[in-house]
């Protein structure tokens, strides 16, 4: 059964971000669609008070290789650079495999 690669990132926005460069992560994020092998960009608002993180993608891409591609493509660095650059606090990331269902 073909394996798909999940990269979750929670990002926890620094207080004092203005509140359009936070939206601005949410909508960026369809930019990293561009990137060979990523299949799916999904990018929200946390409305729980379960975490501190307030912000959090969810790219789901065709392989481990692809994620490689993925961490260092150009259109990866430039999203971090213009939408988190100042604005993150801090952020993990999560990565795993799970049976396409695409």
């Amino acid at each position: 059964r073909k394996m798909v690669v999940i990269h979750m990132v929670w990002i926890k926005t620094k207080a004092e971000a203005e509140p359009a460069k936070v939206e601005a992560i949410i909508t960026g994020a369809d930019e990293l669609k561009a990137i060979p092998g990523v299949l799916s960009v999904e990018a929200g608002f946390n409305f729980t008070d379960r975490t501190p993180h307030n912000v959090s993608l969810l790219v789901r891409l065709e392989s481990k290789e692809a994620l490689n591609v993925y961490i260092d493509h150009e259109v990866h660095v430039s999203f971090k650079s213009k939408y988190l650059a100042g604005v993150v606090e801090s952020a993990s990331a999560f990565d795993f495999e799970v049976s396409s269902t695409l």
